[in-house]
C-alpha cells in the first residue's frame, strides 16, 4: 500500500476522527459549503494579503498548487479580476497599515505589471516595515530583475530551486540548471534582500540524503537566508507518478533529522517544521501567520473565527462582476482556536500572551489534553508560559501532518480543481 491510499483508508480516517474529537472536540467531520453570490463577508482589518498569480511558462509534474499554462488573454482577464477583488477590499475594509503583502503562483514575475499596479493601489497602506514577498523561478532571476524587485520594496524572496542536481531536476521536469539555480542564489543574496528563501524538495526517485544534504550545504556557504525544504507531495490532481510507500516514509524522516542537523550546524535554526532561518533575518512565510486576506483564483482568507477559499476555476475567477469566494468553512470557535494553535505548533512555539490577547483564556485552560500529552511525550516544554516544541515533537508534529493536513488538502484540492462552484467539501 503506497501512502496516498494509506492516508485515505478507513483506518486513517478513524484515527483522525478519535485524535480530533479528544484532543480538539466534537467539531467532526469539517463541513466546507458554498458560498452564493448574494452572501456578503465582512472585510476586517487584514493586515497581512497573499495574491496568487497561477500562471507558468511549463506545468510541472509534482506540483500540487493551482497553475495554468500562460496565455496573455486569460491573464489579461485575470489581471482585471484581482484588481478589482482589491479594490472592492479597500473601500469594505477599514484602514490600517499592512505588515506584509506576499505573492505566490505560479509564477508571479510573468505577470510583474500586473504587480506593479496592486502595489501602487496598495501604497496608502505600505509603510518602511511592512515585508514584500515573493516567489521566483530561476529562469526569471538576473542582476536587473532583482534591482527592478528592490526598487519595488521587496525584502524578501523565495527562489524554487527545488534541487541542485541535474539528476534530480530532470526527475521532476524543471527547467533549470543547477549552474542557473546557484547563479540566481548569489544574485539574490547580492541584491540585498533581507530574507532570500530557497525551496528544496526530497524523497525523489533516485534521490539520495547525501544529494540533498549537499544541496544545502552549498546553498548555505551562498549566504542564503533561509533552507525550507518539503518532501515530495504526490495528490491526485498532481501528474506526478512519484508515491511514497511506507519504507519510504520512514527514509524521509531520516533524511528531515539529517538536513536538521546541517543547517543548525550552520547557524541555522528551525522556524517550522520545515523551515531554518539565518538568526536576524526575517522568516518567509504566509500560511502561518495569525491571520490574511486571500486575493486570487484558490486564494484562502483566514480569519480567526472564520476560513474561506475563492474558486479554484481560473477562467470563473477571471470574469467580469462575476463570484469568487467558493467556498466557507462551517465550524464553531474552538476549532478555529485548534487551527489558530496548529500552525503556531508548526512553528514549533506557541505564545500564550497572544492566544490570550485573540481568545481571552489560556491554551492549557482550552486544550488540556493537547498540552498535557504534548508534555508527558517529552515533544513540548513550557518556557517563561509560553510552549516550546522540541526536535522530537517536530519530527512528530511532521509525521501528524501527513495524516490530516496531507489528506484533507489531497481531497479539498483535487475536488475544487476539478469543480469551480462545489456545493460542500467534507473532510473527514
Amino acid at each position: 500500500m503506497n501512502s496516498q491510499q494509506l492516508r485515505h483508508s478507513s483506518p486513517s480516517r478513524l484515527l483522525r476522527r478519535g485524535l480530533s474529537r479528544y484532543l480538539v472536540g466534537p467539531v467532526w467531520p469539517l463541513r466546507f459549503r458554498s458560498s452564493p453570490t448574494t452572501t456578503r463577508f465582512a472585510e476586517e482589518a487584514a493586515t497581512n494579503l497573499y495574491f496568487h498569480l497561477p500562471f507558468c511558462r511549463t506545468l510541472c509534474a509534482y506540483c500540487p498548487y493551482l497553475e495554468v499554462r500562460h496565455e496573455p488573454v486569460l491573464a489579461a482577464n485575470y489581471t482585471n479580476a484581482l484588481l478589482d477583488e482589491t479594490r472592492s477590499w479597500l473601500a469594505a475594509s477599514p484602514h490600517q497599515p499592512l505588515e506584509s503583502v506576499y505573492f505566490g503562483g505560479g509564477t508571479p514575475f510573468l505577470l510583474l505589471p500586473a504587480i506593479e499596479r496592486l502595489l501602487a493601489l496598495l501604497a496608502p497602506r505600505l509603510h518602511a516595515a511592512t515585508g514584500l514577498g515573493i516567489e521566483l523561478h530561476p529562469a526569471d532571476v538576473s542582476v536587473e530583475s532583482a534591482r527592478r524587485l528592490h526598487a519595488l520594496g521587496f525584502d524578501r524572496v523565495s527562489l524554487g530551486a527545488e534541487s541542485l542536481h541535474a539528476a534530480t531536476l530532470r526527475q521532476l521536469g524543471r527547467a533549470a540548471t543547477p549552474a542557473q539555480i546557484t547563479s540566481a542564489a548569489a544574485i539574490l543574496r547580492a541584491a540585498g534582500f533581507r530574507c532570500v528563501d530557497t525551496n528544496l524538495i526530497y524523497g525523489i526517485d533516485g534521490q539520495t540524503t547525501e544529494d540533498l544534504l549537499a544541496d544545502a550545504a552549498h546553498l548555505i556557504d551562498l549566504g542564503v537566508h533561509q533552507i525550507s525544504a518539503y518532501p515530495l507531495l504526490p495528490f491526485r490532481h498532481t501528474r506526478c507518478n512519484t508515491l511514497a510507500n511506507l519504507r519510504n516514509l520512514v527514509s524521509r524522516d531520516r533524511t528531515a533529522r539529517k538536513l536538521r542537523t546541517l543547517c543548525l550546524a550552520r547557524g541555522l535554526r528551525p522556524t517550522s517544521v520545515w523551515s531554518f532561518n539565518r538568526p536576524g533575518s526575517p522568516a518567509y512565510t504566509t500560511v502561518t501567520l495569525d491571520t490574511f486576506r486571500g486575493f486570487g483564483a484558490g486564494a484562502a482568507t483566514r480569519t480567526l473565527d472564520g476560513f474561506r477559499f475563492n474558486t479554484f476555476d481560473v477562467a470563473a475567477y477571471a470574469q467580469p462582476g462575476g463570484q469568487r469566494t467558493a467556498l466557507t468553512l462551517d465550524a464553531d470557535a474552538r476549532f478555529h482556536r485548534a487551527h489558530w494553535l496548529y500552525w503556531k505548533i508548526y512553528q514549533l512555539h506557541v505564545p500564550s500572551a497572544a492566544y490570550r490577547t485573540h481568545f481571552g483564556t489560556t491554551p492549557e485552560l482550552d486544550f488540556p489534553q493537547l498540552f498535557g500529552w504534548l508534555s508527558r511525550l517529552g515533544f513540548a516544554q513550557n518556557e517563561g508560559g509560553d510552549w516550546v516544541i522540541n526536535h522530537r515533537g517536530a519530527d512528530w508534529i511532521h509525521r501528524v501532518q501527513q495524516l490530516y493536513s496531507r489528506s484533507w488538502i489531497d481531497l479539498f484540492w483535487s475536488r475544487c480543481m476539478h469543480e469551480a462552484w462545489p456545493t460542500e467539501v467534507i473532510l473527514e
